[in-house]
């Protein structure tokens, strides 16, 4: 960083401040979360830094910057001021702002054995239920499985405890289930594409026939070229037109015969579990046995007034039909109750799918419970990293494998789920991608209130630290295998149609993404698999 040193913590916290409040743009308070980082500062900040940081919190209201001080900030002063931190962060974790609730339970991300147990549990019990939570809980008090899959996923050696049969922590184990796809984890990896159908808001523009009928060509291509999965998110709003992607993807299946088909994702807390699995089971029949579920919470919350939920049950909504889905899975007659849903008993649903199980993944934005929840179900993880450094999510994949081991589960596919673009060059990729992804990115900014984003910003994250695989395909293999090297994943997901990216340069994309992308990756994978095994 260029320029006079700062003479002290008291002209740094002063410079820091003034740069975050008179921020016009996002970079401009990135670049005070960079000052206070750098290494030449890095250790001056300290407990008395704490409203700096609770204001930046409050008023950055955002992943971003909340991760960002969680993990940087407050998880290093916990660490070397636990007495006077502590406190602080039992307070934060009932505070009403959900991002100071979620800096309490996050911000010892990464801090392995020095992890302060019984503060993480307590922050996560604090917020069972809330709409910034992750936490397992099926009924209306707490569960005892909920502390024990924490403590399991942070590294304790103490066994997990009993679980309530309600808690979907304490079904059976899935691993079995899964067998037929474990066998390929660690074996290679699968490059796919996702979309959520985006339509234009314009009178003239695409609408939602015209581009239903584009996102099946774009699988039936994807199939063609060899890409091994393509995902259809779940959206109920003017600018999306997947509302029923199981109903996407079955049209799909007469136009492809090899390529997975999956939701990315079913927004399961506020669907129906038996009409998903019947629907799911359905696509499965249909397409020979490449029907997959990827179920999450939802970032977007339209579907919940649409069907008449609660948001203040998000949580818990999502843990109660996880499990109503997962007995339905198992098969047999199902008996099962909850709150939120009529009770069954001795029911058949029908009918069932090819697979035996059908894959249900779990789908998750960052926050580690959804971590340590799959993996102790056992379950697939899909990870969206659509901002930030990928780098930072890096221990939520460790954290993933310590709950699928502490669970007694074998080796499950990983997932991460990015924004992405592939052209002939890299200037052309940029080109075409950059303003239908701003113009998205801005929406959605002003409905959330996050700073606009520019040229610049875009061009950081793509790259190699950053967030987008956008470029030639050779730059675009190259982010995949440098996320590879710190994650171990299995699979990449790419959304490449955002907004009004056309349809013909997104065709071009996925073709360059199976001819070419894909080529460099498996082959690279598959050398490094076998330089590992001689080694």
């Amino acid at each position: 960083m260029a320029g006079p040193a700062l003479p002290d913590g008291a002209a740094l916290r002063a410079a820091a401040a003034e740069l975050w409040d008179g921020a016009e743009f996002r970079e401009e308070r990135y670049l005070a979360l960079s000052l206070v980082g750098h290494r030449r500062y890095a250790t001056w900040p300290d407990p008395t830094w704490t409203p700096l940081f609770r204001h930046w919190i409050v008023t950055g209201a955002w992943w971003d910057f909340t991760d960002e001080i969680a993990s940087r900030r407050i998880g290093p002063l916990l660490r070397a001021h636990p007495a006077e931190l502590t406190p602080l962060l039992r307070a934060w974790a009932t505070d009403p702002d959900r991002w100071l609730r979620r800096t309490a339970v996050i911000c010892q991300l990464g801090s392995g054995p020095a992890t302060d147990l019984d503060l993480l549990c307590e922050a996560i019990d604090a917020n069972l239920g809330t709409p910034t939570s992750s936490s397992a809980r099926a009924s209306g008090g707490r569960c005892v499985s909920t502390r024990a899959s924490i403590r399991s996923g942070c590294g304790s050696s103490s066994p997990p405890a009993p679980a309530c049969r309600r808690c979907p922590g304490a079904r059976r184990s899935s691993t079995s289930g899964n067998d037929h796809r474990i066998a390929l984890v660690g074996a290679g990896v699968e490059l796919g594409v996702y979309t959520f159908a985006d339509v234009s808001l314009d009178p003239g523009g695409v609408g939602p026939a015209q581009r239903l009928r584009e996102v099946v060509e774009e699988i039936a291509l994807a199939d063609e070229v060899g890409l091994d999965v393509f995902g259809v998110g779940e959206h109920h709003r003017p600018d999306y037109g997947a509302s029923a992607p199981a109903i996407i993807l079955a049209a799909a299946a007469e136009r492809s015969s090899r390529i997975r088909l999956t939701s990315a994702v079913t927004v399961l807390s506020s669907d129906e579990p038996v009409r998903v699995f019947q629907q799911f089971a359905t696509l499965d029949l249909l397409s020979g046995g490449r029907a997959e579920i990827m179920a999450g919470r939802g970032s977007f919350t339209e579907s919940f007034p649409l069907f008449g939920y609660d948001l203040a049950d998000y949580d818990e909504l999502f843990a109660e039909k996880l499990d109503l889905l997962l007995a339905l899975r198992d098969g047999g007659p199902v008996t099962w109750s909850g709150r939120h849903r009529a009770a069954l008993r001795d029911q058949e649903v029908h009918p069932r799918p090819l697979q035996d199980p059908l894959p249900v993944w779990v789908a998750v934005g960052g926050n580690p419970h959804s971590v340590v929840r799959a993996g102790t179900l056992g379950l697939p993880l899909a990870l969206a990293i659509i901002g930030g450094e990928p780098e930072r999510f890096a221990p939520l994949a460790r954290l993933y494998r310590e709950a699928l081991g502490r669970a007694g589960h074998a080796e499950q596919p990983f997932s991460l789920n990015v924004h992405g673009f592939v052209a002939d060059t890299s200037q052309r990729a940029g080109d075409v991608y950059y303003p239908a992804h701003s113009e998205v990115m801005n929406r959605i900014g002003r409905e959330r209130g996050w700073g606009p984003t520019n040229r610049r910003t875009f061009d950081a994250q793509v790259g190699l630290r950053g967030a987008y695989a956008v470029g030639s395909p050779e730059q675009v293999a190259e982010k995949i295998l440098f996320q590879h090297e710190l994650f171990g994943h299995w699979r990449t997901l790419i959304q490449l149609a955002i907004g009004s990216v056309p349809h013909r340069e997104a065709l071009r994309a996925i073709e360059l993404l199976g001819t070419e992308v894909a080529p460099l990756v498996r082959a690279e994978v598959a050398r490094r698999a076998a330089a590992t095994a001689s080694a």
